[in-house]
């Protein structure tokens, strides 16, 4: 997901809690609890227990409000949790960081569109001034744009620049500039935190002595578990092309045992290949 796209979808997300926000929205839902509660026999809400206040939050001067009713009280918090998912949002969004990568794109997307992009291109130059010769790139905007046919995207205009030669390539040197800093600059940081998530699987107590390299060479093949498949499927399909050809039977013999520890699917893939 690129930095429009996650912006657009964060409007919707906010347009929709916003249109949320309301008391009409609130008695819906709290008809459709009370209904469901009682189709699975649960009891109504409640008040929870009235405490009294700590003693260090206590000036003397005021009494702790406690709702009368159960609607009360849950209405408050409905709108409690609506109002932090948009606050939640809107500062995700809203950092210094994520604008100027917001920025970027929107660089790209305009000059490829022959749209006007003195905002974005004074933000872009104060940032990346030593990376990019602007002069060159505006031309090599108007001849991209010339090119582009349908939807403008960030995806569509990489796919675009992956099928040319490399001849062809250096007519866009300051474009492929531009989109390599746009995807080396994660939107999310979904990628990093999964990463995270996998290291406590791949470095256990047992595995405490694992070299650095070793460790980051599992985690990007933990992480990115979808290429890999298919990069080994090529392989299979290469290697049983090999053993094929020069008929060496302890090769055939030797794959097929390792990849049966691994997986009986590419096993049989392998097998396949090598008839």
């Amino acid at each position: 997901m690129s930095a429009v796209e996650g912006e657009h979808v964060a409007a919707m997300v906010k347009q929709t809690l916003q249109t949320l926000r309301s008391d009409d929205s609130f008695k819906s839902f709290w008809e459709l609890v009370t209904m469901k509660a009682k189709e699975l026999d649960i009891s109504d809400p409640a008040l929870p227990r009235r405490r009294k206040q700590p003693r260090r939050y206590d000036d003397g001067q005021s009494i702790g409000h406690f709702s009368s009713e159960p609607i009360d009280h849950y209405r408050r918090m409905y709108f409690e949790a609506i109002d932090l998912s948009i606050e939640c949002i809107s500062d995700r969004f809203d950092q210094q960081d994520y604008r100027i990568y917001s920025r970027l794109e929107h660089f790209l997307l305009k000059g490829c569109q022959e749209k006007a992009y003195d905002e974005e291109l004074k933000v872009v130059g104060d940032v990346y001034k030593d990376d990019l010769n602007y002069s060159e790139l505006e031309i090599q905007f108007k001849t991209l744009s010339a090119q582009l046919t349908g939807e403008v995207s960030l995806s569509s205009i990489v796919a675009y620049l992956k099928g040319l030669s490399e001849p062809a390539r250096s007519l866009f040197s300051q474009v492929i500039i531009l989109v390599k800093l746009l995807l080396v600059l994660p939107a999310t940081n979904a990628l990093s935190e999964r990463s995270f998530s996998a290291l406590r699987r791949l470095k256990t107590y047992l595995r405490s002595t694992i070299s650095q390299i070793r460790l980051n060479n599992l985690l990007v093949l933990y992480v990115h578990q979808d290429r890999l498949h298919k990069t080994l499927e090529m392989n299979l399909l290469l290697l049983g092309n090999r053993a094929r050809l020069y008929l060496d039977v302890s090769l055939i013999i030797d794959i097929a045992l390792f990849l049966c520890h691994k997986n009986v699917v590419y096993c049989n893939e392998f097998i396949i290949n090598c008839k």
